[in-house]
């Protein structure tokens, strides 16, 4: 029984273990709930694509602290449009360039099993018609990999009586792993004029390259490519009020993941610099087919002019619902959109009355 508690002690450090080699086997990518908030992580053809010349996005993620193996993850992105001499005084363009900058953080267990990632990306959106418009994007980012092995204990450091720190495997020589990665996407943007109707469509490929992964060179493991699909729409039903619906599926080699989403906005005033909204959602999040249930998300939004503050809390409710007694984690998000005022072609010279 003595042995047996020194093996599993602590029992936290095991599970991290079990979940660390999970985590480095496993082909998921870095995901949010709040996914409609995190768009240059959706698809690279979504920069630029916003009502606006800048935007800003920040999000948190933590999930599983029941278990008590909490993920931490985050987010944080920065684009702007890159507008023609036309454009910035008011005037017709037929399409424009932008570019952004994001990166993305999360870790998890005792073995701070982590990700960073930072890319850059670039987007052309063209103008089909009045309210029809046409991005591709691409991303091109910078990876690393890391763990840390101070926290952990091991088989090995029992000496036959008792639990010895000093004992121990061989010294891991490389905990961390570097690698580039390359994507791609396209996305289909509708504006109904005069109205907060729209509509996004789209498709990314992520890790084309397929970059190898692995913490030793002579073993590789294969990032697998990514596809993501979404539609997100809102329809103006009254002056007040606005209809939400989305939908989005990754597929990653073995892992899919699906989200439905349905919400409803209320517009509390839309005066020009008054405007105030509270959006609440509903999200369905299944893997595989519609019946493998994963999580029940609740979500509200506000906004207030150009800020956007966004929370959300999982509901887990898949098999592993037996270590997490339901309690998946929340999200927190900020938006912030930084509209320019444009030039004016020239500068009425004010009348002076002496």
């Amino acid at each position: 029984m003595n042995i047996l508690k020194t093996l599993l002690h602590p029992r936290v450090v095991l599970l991290s273990i079990f979940l660390m080699v999970i985590c480095s086997l496993g082909a998921q990518d870095i995901h949010f709930s709040q996914y409609y908030n995190v768009p240059m992580n959706l698809n690279p053809a979504l920069t630029g694509v916003f009502d606006g010349d800048m935007r800003f996005v920040g999000n948190f993620r933590e999930q599983w602290r029941n278990v008590p193996i909490t993920y931490r993850t985050a987010y944080g992105s920065f684009e702007t449009k890159f507008k023609s001499r036309n454009a910035k005084k008011g005037l017709p363009e037929n399409g424009y360039f932008s570019g952004g900058l994001l990166m993305n953080f999360d870790h998890a267990g005792d073995s701070r099993m982590g990700t960073i990632q930072i890319g850059l990306n670039g987007s052309y959106t063209h103008k089909l018609t009045e309210t029809n418009y046409l991005t591709a994007g691409v991303q091109v980012s910078g990876n690393q990999r890391s763990f840390d092995t101070e926290k952990l204990t091991f088989g090995e450091q029992y000496n036959g009586k008792q639990f010895d720190s000093s004992l121990g495997p061989e010294p891991f020589n490389d905990k961390t792993a570097f690698y580039a990665d390359f994507s791609v996407g396209a996305n289909w943007n509708y504006r109904k004029k005069g109205k907060r109707t729209a509509l996004n469509v789209g498709g990314a490929l992520y890790h084309i390259n397929q970059p190898n992964k692995s913490f030793w060179d002579e073993e590789d493991v294969v990032l697998p490519a990514r596809w993501s699909f979404y539609g997100i729409g809102i329809m103006e039903l009254t002056s007040k009020f606005d209809v939400v619906l989305s939908a989005m599926g990754w597929y990653q080699d073995a892992y899919t993941q699906n989200l439905l989403t349905a919400a409803g906005r209320f517009h509390l005033d839309t005066r020009p610099t008054h405007q105030r909204a509270i959006q609440l959602a509903f999200s369905y999040r299944f893997n595989d087919g519609f019946g493998v249930s994963d999580a029940l998300i609740p979500a509200a939004q506000f906004h207030v002019n150009s800020w956007i503050f966004g929370l959300s809390y999982d509901i887990n409710i898949s098999d592993f619902e037996v270590a997490t007694a339901n309690l998946g984690g929340p999200e927190l998000s900020v938006v912030y959109i930084l509209k320019r005022v444009p030039t004016p072609e020239y500068c009425p010279t004010c009348p002076t009355y002496l």
